[in-house]
Parts: C-alpha cells; structure tokens; sequence
C-alpha cells in the first residue's frame, strides 16, 4: 500500500495534534494563492490518546462539522500523521533508477529501514536530488508507517464525506511551508530555528538558507504550564486550558499579581532550557554550519501564548517572530484578518497539506 493517491488538482488539508483540529482550503491562480478559508476546533480529552485517534466515526464528525461551517466545496483531502507514527529515512540510490526501481530495492533492503513486517506497512518515497556524496545517486527521502495509522486517518475523511488523496508526515509538512515562507522573505537570515510547540513536544528545526539540516524533539510542551495553572489556583483542567489562552481570566484569583513570576517565567526559563540544549546538540552534528542560529520563529499551538515571542526574545537575545504561512497570499474577504494573525502559527501542517495538489510527486 502507498501513501500518496493519484494527484489531484485541489485539496482539503486537514491536520488532527493532540488537542486541535484544524482545516484550510486555498486555490491558486495567476501564480499565487488565495486563502479561501480555515477553521479550528479544540478536540476533547480522550479523541486522541497517544497520538492516534480513537474514535475514527466521531472524529469524522468533527471534520464534516468543520468543513460545513467553513463552505468548503473540495472533497478532496489531505491529512496527516503525527511524525512519531512514521519512519522517515534519506536513502541514496543510483540516479537511473525509475519509480519501479526505487520501489523494488526499497523492499530488497526493507530490513535495513522497517522495523515491521511489509505485509503490516504502507510506504512512500520521493526522488530529491542528485545526492551530494556522489553525482552518480540520488537521495530519496522514504516515508514508512504501520497501515492501521494510515487507516485511522483515512477512515476519518472517509467518515466525514471526503475523500483522501494524499497522506503526509507532520514534520514534513511543516518543513514544506516552512521554506514558503523563507522564500517570501528576503531579509530572513541565512540560519533560522523554527520552534514548534505542541502540548507534550516541542520539536525544533534549524534551516540554513533555505534548507532544513537538523531537528530535534523534546519532551516538553505547554501542557505543562496548563499543569502549573490548575495546580497553583485549584482549577479544573478545562478552566486551566481556557485560562492558559487567556491570563486575565484569572484576575479573580488573589494571587493573579504573581502569575507572570511564578507560573509563566518559569515556564519561559524551562523552554529556554530545551531551546539552548538544542543548539548546543546542533552544534555538535556532522551538519553543522558555521553559523549561529540568527533568528527564531514559532508555530505550534504554543504558540499563541500571550507575550510568548517578546519573552523568548529577551531571554536568548535574539528576533523571535510567529509563523505565518498565509503572508505571501492572498486572503478571502470573509476572513478576519486580525483572527488569522493569532491562529496562523498553528495552521502551518494543514496549509502545506492543502498546496500537495501542487506538489509534483516523482
């Protein structure tokens, strides 16, 4: 079984993390794309556990309530894995190899890469590049994952009257906007971090002009600061979620004066922690450029923490900026453009998944 379909020429993206679920639709025209709409949910406790879904019916549910409310017209999709649900590995092959080639030593070599039975996996593969060790091979980046996660995404499109088309990797779908966004902005620096904080993980990417050449996750999020929440002021979980969105919900709260010092700096320091220990493993590595990380920018439903990106700017000294993959588009009148602002960052997965119709797959 592969992930990717026949290719289509518009797509639905859809992107399900831990507590979100998120859909965007562009089209393109004249060059450029257009932002039709988006929409987000917050997902209950239990409709993912450990990364999977749970309740592949319901959870198509709540996609075909997303996809009414935003007028969606596709129903074509993309969705993606969660990138611990997947192998991902950069094989060299010779350059003469056509598809079937390439498909066939893959699984000639399936030892050296699948850690599961064939009959138990679907695979993908994509031809990047000449490979830089020898003009006589191409790297091929391999994407391997257990079918029955392939089967839990797509049974939830399937259950929420789409279609799927095409199945992506979290991390590389990130990575794909990502380098849209380098290319609409000139004055980046050549070496940049992208930050993506998740409720359990925070994955950190380093690119240097233009190209991804580290990451690195960590078990660290914003739950934890949730945690710090609803233990300092004796709150339920859900009233320590909505308040770790929105502080001032907790002016009832004596002790709210003291909320900067004692819940969120120190969950700044500790992010800060994890971000330099990244940096130091980065400068380590056999990829390492001789060139220090010159700025940062977030995504992840991290985020969105109110002062997040002006805190981590003074603690390590550097630009910080939000991720916005919308900012070289052209964006529907029918969307609030201050609101997109505030959830752009966290629509990096589902804004690539929605441009693989213009992906070409070789």
């Amino acid at each position: 079984m592969r992930l990717f379909f026949t290719q289509p020429n518009s797509l639905l993206g859809i992107a399900i993390n831990a507590s979100t679920l998120s859909l965007v639709d562009l089209s393109f025209k004249k060059q450029q794309y257009h932002l039709l709409s988006y929409a987000t949910v917050s997902l209950g406790e239990g409709e993912v556990v450990d990364i999977q879904i749970i309740d592949t019916e319901r959870m198509g549910g709540r996609i075909a309530e997303l996809v009414s409310r935003s007028h969606c017209n596709t129903k074509q999709a993309a969705i993606a894995l969660s990138t611990n649900l997947a192998i991902t590995r950069y094989i060299n092959l010779p350059n003469d190899f056509g598809e079937q080639d390439i498909e066939a030593q893959i699984r000639v070599d399936a030892e050296q890469y699948i850690p599961y039975p064939l009959a138990e996996v679907s695979l993908d593969f994509e031809v990047l590049g000449v490979a830089k060790e020898d003009p006589h091979l191409n790297e091929v980046l391999l994407v391997v994952s257990r079918t029955e996660y392939i089967e839990q995404h797509t049974d939830a499109l399937i259950f929420s009257g789409l279609k799927p088309k095409i199945v992506e990797v979290d991390d590389q779908a990130i990575q794909r906007t990502s380098q849209l966004m380098f290319s609409s902005h000139l004055d980046y620096p050549s070496t940049i971090a992208l930050v993506d904080i998740g409720q359990s993980r925070t994955t950190v990417y380093i690119a240097h002009q233009g190209q991804f050449v580290y990451q690195l996750q960590q078990l660290f999020g914003d739950s934890q600061l949730t945690s710090a929440i609803a233990l300092h002021y004796s709150l339920t979980s859900d009233e320590a979620e909505q308040a770790r969105l929105s502080p001032d919900l907790l002016s009832n709260h004596h002790s709210f004066n003291n909320y900067d010092s004692l819940i969120f700096q120190p969950f700044i320091t500790t992010l800060k922690e994890h971000l330099t220990l990244a940096f130091e493993q980065y400068a380590t590595t056999e990829t390492k450029i001789n060139e220090e990380v010159g700025q940062l920018i977030l995504c992840g439903r991290g985020s969105v923490l109110s002062q997040i990106d002006k805190q981590l700017a003074q603690e390590l000294s550097l630009p910080v900026t939000l991720a916005n993959p919308f900012n070289s588009m052209t964006i529907s009148a029918s969307i609030d453009d201050e609101q997109l602002l505030k959830d752009a960052p966290q629509l990096m997965t589902a804004c690539c998944l929605t441009m693989r119709c213009r992906t070409v797959r070789h």
